[in-house]
């Protein structure tokens, strides 16, 4: 018979190591890309590891671009990139 103590101590590591595969499941999707990012889509921005700010007393920004929410933006944005795809299943009724 095994006693009650390693009995938990092995349901403890059992929950541990489910636990642990469950986070990585998870958190997979997010860790494929170089430059992980929690947001779902990116930012329309001319610089794309950066931004500029503008406004009021503020140098104006480049060609092809225009102030928006205080930082220069694209005129002509690309489609937003996914990064994150959900998964949308379909509304269940009652």
């Amino acid at each position: 018979m095994v006693s009650l103590g390693a009995q938990l101590a092995s349901i403890g590591v059992i929950a541990i190591i489910l636990l642990i595969a469950d986070r990585y499941i998870r958190l997979q999707g997010v860790m494929n890309y170089s430059t992980p990012s929690l947001e779902s889509f990116q930012m329309p921005t001319k610089f794309n590891r950066g931004y500029r700010v503008c406004g009021v007393d503020m140098e104006s920004c480049p060609e092809g671009t225009k102030c928006g929410n205080g930082i220069c933006i694209e005129t002509d944005p690309s489609p937003l990139e996914e990064k994150v795809p959900l998964m949308v299943l379909p509304a269940r009724r009652h």
